[in-house]
């Protein structure tokens, strides 16, 4: 067993990828196509995120892809208007589009946190000590970084 998590993002992709062409080809106005991708898509999607790390370009891959989808319900370009605008929420004159990177960060924290809380000590201590040994290495690649830079 390896650690290469390749298959199960494929299997994200393909099932995000499916339920959007369905989406685009349904008969759903704007807006109820908004509010499916917020309710179900984006959640069945994120059901995963606290046991698979996904990288920042799988992320924005995936973001894209749900933007091209909101834009050809809304009837605009691919090209035109930026992700800002998609992503901006409705009183401000955006589309209101919810983010796939929100709710990685969001679910991914909420997990962390519930590990740190957790009322066995020694998952909590376990934990803790993993997240301290990420910092120190976190630490040792900016100093190098910083290093490499003067």
């Amino acid at each position: 067993m390896s650690l290469s998590w390749g298959y199960q993002h494929k299997c994200m992709t393909d099932n995000l990828t499916h339920k959007l062409n369905a989406l685009s080809k349904s008969y759903a106005s704007p807006s109820q196509t908004r509010r499916i991708i917020s309710t179900a898509i984006i959640p069945s999607l994120a059901y995963s995120f606290p046991v698979v790390p996904c990288t920042p370009n799988l992320i924005n891959r995936w973001d894209q892809k749900i933007g091209h989808c909101v834009k050809e319900k809304f009837g605009m370009d691919r090209t035109n208007p930026s992700t800002a605008i998609i992503r901006e929420h409705t009183q401000s004159f955006g589309l209101g589009c919810s983010s796939v990177g929100v709710e990685y960060h969001t679910r991914c924290a909420e997990s962390l946190i519930n590990s740190l809380n957790c009322t066995t000590p020694r998952h909590a201590k376990i934990t803790k000590a993993l997240l301290f040994k990420q910092i120190t290495n976190l630490n040792l690649i900016a100093d190098a970084l910083m290093f490499l830079h003067k």
